[in-house]
């Protein structure tokens, strides 16, 4: 059975590429950051004595479905807010700046950057110094025909990114009948979203690996 990985890391991509079958990388979507990550598959496959075609490359993308403007200013900063507190990497490499409070005193305050139990973002205004170029380095947001475009975008950016994976979720999720119900979000936003981008091949299922 093919092992597919998901990585943001620099070393755990490194990791993945000498390891895995395939690597779904989990870095946002900005062009330098998709780029760096695929170089560390493939160095971490060369390593290995792998040869870096054979591992499959997809892409994981946080996507906000709400379209009323402040939710999607508030909920797209605080997810390039939670990248920044697990890998600061993600924005210095790829030019961005953080001119917020420093990570470890934001947690003092409040533990968890990005979520709580109880809402998807920090209190009003914590992030709200992120551009919106920022933001939108890190997740997708709009109209079904915006989405379908900006993984157009991504996918160009990556042309390793041999295939798309079929699989959605409601994230964030406001409650679980979100996702869950009948003709939820996986009939309501990730069909759409495919269709849109069907005329790139590439939006279909992860190859298997033939090992």
């Amino acid at each position: 059975m093919p092992v597919w990985v998901a990585a943001g890391g620099l070393r755990t991509l490194r990791m993945a590429g000498r390891a895995a079958d395939g690597v779904f990388l989990r870095v946002g979507t900005h062009p330098a950051n998709l780029r760096i990550a695929v170089e560390q598959v493939h160095a971490g496959a060369v390593e290995a004595g792998r040869d870096p075609a054979d591992i499959g490359i997809g892409i994981i993308v946080h996507t906000v479905r709400t379209q009323e403007p402040a939710e999607v200013a508030a909920i797209t900063r605080a997810m390039a807010a939670g990248f920044y507190e697990y890998s600061p990497a993600l924005f210095s490499q790829a030019g961005l700046e953080w001119r917020g409070t420093a990570v470890e005193e934001a947690k003092r305050i409040w533990p968890r950057i990005s979520t709580t139990p109880t809402t998807w973002w920090p209190p009003a205004g914590w992030s709200d110094f992120l551009d919106d170029d920022v933001a939108q380095s890190f997740s997708f947001s709009g109209t079904t025909d915006d989405v379908a475009g900006q993984l157009r975008s991504v996918l160009a950016a990556v042309p390793e990114a041999a295939s798309w994976y079929r699989t959605s979720a409601a994230y964030p999720a406001r409650s679980s009948s979100v996702a869950t119900s009948a003709g939820g979000f996986g009939r309501r936003a990730a069909h759409p979203v495919l269709t849109g981008c069907a005329a790139l091949s590439r939006c279909s299922p992860p190859r298997r690996s033939s090992r």
